[in-house]
């Protein structure tokens, strides 16, 4: 379907990097204001962490998010990366404080970056296959001794897994070149997670609770060598208030 699937992702995240984040601050998707973002704030928040690395960080709008709630924390305790140029230089043009590299998941390893982390989040940043693949492996070993590795991506509720024609449908005719994603349901996620050395300690599905539609799935990841808790949903935060 693709000559190089995973030079397509990154070509179309530059070409729609000012479109994507006038999308992001202005509040234009819908799924991301309704659901997904207090889905990954609120997973983040409740982690005990020190250190957050954001994979595939954007335009920086996380980072910016968490660390607005967290004032006693360093500014190098937060760093970001993403193989797109334009949209890391958007990112240091909004937070000159925190540190946002222009790193491509290939161009990830260990010392590349400074230093390890206790917490590492992939919000709907892992579209590849290979790429995919290697990169859990380069970020378990980024972690600090008990570190987690925190994702949000498209729950997959059929069997079907490979590669996926993009699609911008329902953003702004700002958006072209919409970039392929391989599918992976859950089953292809655990597998995944095995290979690179990780297994799931808790998982938990997003849905619009107008809509009652599924959203996302987040998953927390420890490396196998550790005690993992048992696999389990976590409550919603509106719902563990109550």
């Amino acid at each position: 379907m693709f000559n190089n699937p995973e030079q397509a992702i990154l070509k179309s995240w530059d070409t729609n990097a000012k479109a994507w984040t006038q999308a992001v601050r202005n509040r234009e998707i819908e799924s991301r204001n309704r659901v997904t973002n207090l889905a990954i704030v609120d997973a983040i928040l409740a982690q005990d962490f020190q250190s957050m690395l954001d994979v595939g960080c954007g335009e920086g709008w996380l980072i910016r998010k968490i660390a607005s709630t967290r004032p006693g924390a360093k500014s190098v305790d937060y760093m970001g990366i993403d193989g797109s140029e334009d949209l890391i230089r958007l990112a240091q043009k909004a937070d000159p404080r925190h540190t946002y590299l222009n790193l491509t998941y290939q161009q990830l390893h260990l010392d590349t970056l400074p230093r390890k982390f206790d917490l590492i989040v992939c919000n709907f940043s892992l579209f590849g296959k290979e790429s995919v693949d290697d990169l859990l492996i380069k970020l378990k070993n980024l972690l600090t001794e008990n570190g987690r590795i925190l994702i949000q991506t498209l729950h997959v509720a059929d069997e079907t897994t490979g590669w996926q024609a993009g699609s911008w449908q329902g953003f702004s005719e700002r958006f072209t070149d919409p970039a392929p994603w391989y599918k992976r349901n859950h089953q292809a996620w655990l597998q995944t997670f095995e290979q690179a050395g990780l297994v799931v300690s808790k998982h938990r599905i997003t849905q619009d609770p107008s809509s009652l539609q599924t959203c996302s799935v987040i998953f927390i990841l420890i490396a196998s060598n550790h005690s993992a808790e048992c696999v389990e949903d976590w409550l919603d935060a509106e719902e563990a208030r109550q």
